[in-house]
């Protein structure tokens, strides 16, 4: 983001952290709660789950503030994709398929997962955390047989 839109951010605005280590980094969506802006385009901001500082153009604007970006087209997109679903072709930008996709893929590859400690941590009984997970793997089946994946 350039200087100039970060100092407009304010309380409660959304802002997505691209931490320039790479996929190894800590990259997140921050829910700003305190945000300061000093020179040189250092920014500080703090949400309820930590703090960041970082340069101002590792910043990008949050899901409030995203629209579509073909000609023409107006609609908002909740997420951080440059085009709605309309437009946009793939599955990559739909949150719902990737987050059925994303719980699938762990299910299916870590042999040691703890659904006890998952569901203790989510407040869940083991059978409602099964019913999360038949759900999340219906949406991807679905999405699977939709767009041919």
């Amino acid at each position: 983001m350039r200087i100039t839109d970060v100092k407009k951010l304010e309380k409660g605005d959304q802002v997505y952290w691209n931490d320039p280590a790479g996929p190894e980094g800590c990259s997140r969506i921050f829910n700003i709660n305190t945000i300061t802006v000093y020179s040189g385009g250092v920014v500080h901001i703090s949400d309820d789950l930590g703090e960041v500082e970082c340069y101002a153009r590792e910043l990008q604007a949050g899901v409030l503030l995203n629209y579509c970006q073909h000609k023409g087209c107006k609609s908002s997109i909740e997420g951080w994709a440059d085009k709605c679903e309309k437009h946009s072709g793939s599955l990559w930008d739909n949150n719902e398929v990737q987050f059925a996709r994303l719980l699938c893929e762990l299910v299916a590859n870590c042999d040691n997962l703890e659904f006890d400690a998952v569901a203790e941590s989510m407040d869940l009984s083991k059978r409602e955390l099964i019913s999360l997970y038949d759900r999340a793997n219906l949406v991807w089946e679905r999405a699977k047989k939709g767009k041919g994946l």
